[in-house]
């Protein structure tokens, strides 16, 4: 820990100090976590600086994270596996790369994790879950709920900007999201993959603003790349799923997308596998 600026991340912010063991949190409450790195030259901010390790059933609750580039709830850039984990409660501050999980997802997993009732704060490339994953990066079977993120261009629901061969798929968001520019509930820029997902986010934005993803733009050459997903047509208040750009998107009201409904309306999802449909009470399709 530092006097002035509270914890000091494991892992630091230097490639020589990247984190390559294991750690497993047992679930149990990593609490109130104080850190405040905004007027300082760190570029990786979080319980984690750089891991390339497996964190696994970590849970951060009530923490206030602040800094400037790479900025992450409990890793700043991930280029290892993070599963079964969770931030609640929390405030995460930052400039570029602000995600409540982790910042950047760099070739690395993201897997059976979520963010709730958090509020995810920065400038550039800032989502719920993740800032920016890239690379080879995946995430799969996650989800925000109940989370306000705030930012200004590649601001999303669960991921900031998606780029390279990456991809978010299996996974959803609720909240509020206001940006300006490449704005999504899902997604704010996807230059790759985001499939089988889906939002249910008010968003607010000027240019590029969709209630899925705000921009799909994958190079040329990448023929394999996609935006496939649901969006709820009423809490978004947006008239398009993708802001800019084109994917196979789909708007329903909010009735089509609970109980028995979201099963016979969201056939992209697997429900045999992945999805459960929520019937007692009705609500949203949530994750085996």
């Amino acid at each position: 820990s530092d006097p002035d600026h509270g914890w000091e991340p494991i892992g630091g912010d230097h490639p020589d100090a990247v984190f390559t063991g294991s750690f497993d949190g047992q679930n149990h409450e990593i609490a109130d976590l104080q850190m405040d790195w905004a007027e300082t030259d760190r570029r990786a901010v979080g319980l984690f600086g750089l891991s390339e390790g497996r964190l696994e059933s970590v849970t951060v609750t009530g923490a206030d994270i602040t800094g400037g580039f790479g900025v992450g709830g409990i890793v700043s850039e991930n280029r290892g596996e993070v599963v079964a984990s969770c931030v609640r409660d929390s405030d995460v501050t930052g400039g570029q790369a602000v995600g409540g999980l982790t910042a950047i997802n760099v070739d690395g997993e993201v897997v059976a994790s979520s963010v709730r009732d958090s509020s995810i704060t920065g400038e550039e490339e800032v989502g719920g879950l993740a800032g920016r994953t890239m690379g080879l990066g995946q995430i799969r079977e996650t989800f925000v709920s109940g989370v306000t993120v705030t930012g200004n261009n590649e601001v999303g629901g669960h991921t900031g900007g998606i780029a390279n061969s990456s991809e978010v798929s299996a996974s959803w968001a609720t909240g509020e999201i206001t940006g300006e520019s490449r704005v999504g509930g899902f997604v704010g820029l996807d230059r790759h993959t985001v499939s089988g997902s889906w939002a249910a986010c008010e968003v607010t934005g000027t240019d590029a603003v969709g209630g899925f993803v705000g921009e799909h733009d994958p190079p040329q050459a990448d023929e394999g790349a996609e935006a496939v997903g649901y969006w709820n047509t009423e809490v978004t208040d947006q008239v398009a799923g993708i802001g800019a750009g084109s994917g196979d998107v789909t708007g329903l009201t909010t009735d089509e997308m609970q109980g028995e409904a979201a099963a016979e309306n969201m056939a992209r999802l697997d429900f045999e596998e992945t999805w459960t449909a929520e019937t007692g009470p009705e609500g949203y399709p949530t994750l085996r």
